[in-house]
């Protein structure tokens, strides 16, 4: 009796775009989207599938619940590797059960936040409607909820090292504001990148400048995902490739 019970009330998963399995919580906004079949940045997710193939490495920062994470799993193939890294706690166990539902091994999660030096942060919590838009760049923003948690701080050098990786056909960076920070922590092992994609807030030019300025001194040519001349303020789905030239 408690097996059927348990099997009556699993979860479910649904079909998402790129046909990957999720296991989606519909009270979360971006999640409902995924539902829905429309979701907020498939042409960054078209871009990954083309930069990807068998056996590369994709590192996904601010991965949220995993779809562009899985999106690389299936073009990497099981021979590759897929690191998965967000500091919220939901988010991870997410990643993790929408990986097991699509049979995936290559996918590694990693809870806890990336910057420019090892440490700790105190974050708060998000609301059940929005856990897509925790930053360290602003802690304290209108998504926080009462509750907090503590949360590692670690750099990409560190963790590729951790994962035994010696390089990355790309790197996705979405933390709201914090990218800089992300990449400064991250030059010692920028050339062994070879595909940076990057989200630009056009309410925080200054983080999008930052970023530019970094990766065009080592030596990399800014484009819209789509792979057209770069107008960073009207950039589609706010994300900016960066591609060796």
């Amino acid at each position: 009796m408690d097996a059927w019970l348990r099997r009556r009330l699993a979860p479910a998963s649904d079909l998402a775009p790129g046909d990957v399995r999720m296991l989606l919580d519909p009270q979360e906004w971006a999640q409902i989207e995924l539902l829905r079949g429309t979701p907020a940045e498939p042409l960054t997710a078209a871009l990954l599938q083309r930069l990807l193939g068998p056996g590369d490495a994709f590192i996904d920062v601010g991965a949220h619940v995993g779809w562009l994470s899985l999106i690389a799993a299936r073009a990497v193939g099981p021979s590759g590797a897929v690191l998965a890294i967000d500091p919220q706690p939901y988010n991870c166990d997410k990643i993790l059960s929408n990986a097991a539902a699509n049979g995936f091994t290559q996918i590694v999660a990693v809870a806890c936040a990336v910057g420019e030096a090892p440490g700790l942060v105190r974050l708060a919590s998000q609301p059940q409607s929005d856990r897509s838009r925790l930053t360290l760049a602003e802690p304290t923003g209108v998504n926080d909820t009462a509750q907090s948690f503590l949360a590692f701080v670690r750099t990409v050098p560190e963790l590729m090292e951790a994962a035994g990786l010696a390089r990355a056909k790309a790197l996705k960076i979405d933390v709201e504001g914090f990218e800089p920070q992300v990449l400064r922590g991250a030059a010692p092992v920028l050339a062994q990148i070879e595909n940076i994609v990057f989200e630009a807030l056009p309410e925080n030019p200054r983080a999008y400048d930052e970023a530019a300025a970094l990766l065009t001194a080592r030596g990399f040519e800014l484009v819209t995902v789509e792979g057209r001349p770069l107008e960073p303020a009207a950039a589609p789905e706010r994300n900016v490739w960066a591609r060796r030239s």
